[in-house]
């Protein structure tokens, strides 16, 4: 496991959360975080010519599969939602997924307490923008 996703294990472990490591190569390791009926995906790299620049893209699905004829409206409120908040991107996936992204470039000697702020801090936006997501796309 790469240096940044150990330290972020370390961290869920030591906060009693439950995740998965679903993936772990040379140069990426990816961790899943479910909370509150939803997936977190973080994707660690190291990257570079001596992997020396470490990197985490975080991506938290918040309704899969949206319906075709709720696409526009999806968008739509993707564009008011990144006019409102800066540390996250909302997004609608080719899967027609609703998507909240941030990433990071990490130091090592931190990365588990930032991707853990991170996580937090993206916790925090969607529990805000979620009612006015719902509306959209079922409303």
């Amino acid at each position: 496991m790469i240096v940044c996703a150990k330290a972020f294990a370390d961290k869920l472990t030591a906060e009693e959360l439950n995740f998965d490591v679903v993936k772990d190569e040379d140069n990426k390791t990816v961790v899943v975080l479910p909370f509150d009926g939803r997936r977190t995906v973080f994707v660690f790299e190291d990257v570079g010519e001596n992997r020396d620049s470490h990197y985490v893209q975080m991506r938290t699905y918040i309704e899969e599969g949206i319906a075709e004829d709720k696409y526009g409206q999806a968008v739509l409120m993707c564009n008011l939602l990144n006019a409102q908040y800066r540390w996250v991107k909302f997004y609608v996936s080719e899967e027609n997924d609703f998507i909240v992204e941030a990433d990071a470039i990490l130091d090592p000697s931190s990365a588990g307490e930032e991707v853990f702020e991170m996580a937090i801090r993206n916790a925090h936006i969607i529990k805000d923008a979620r009612p006015h997501i719902m509306k959209a796309i079922f409303g």
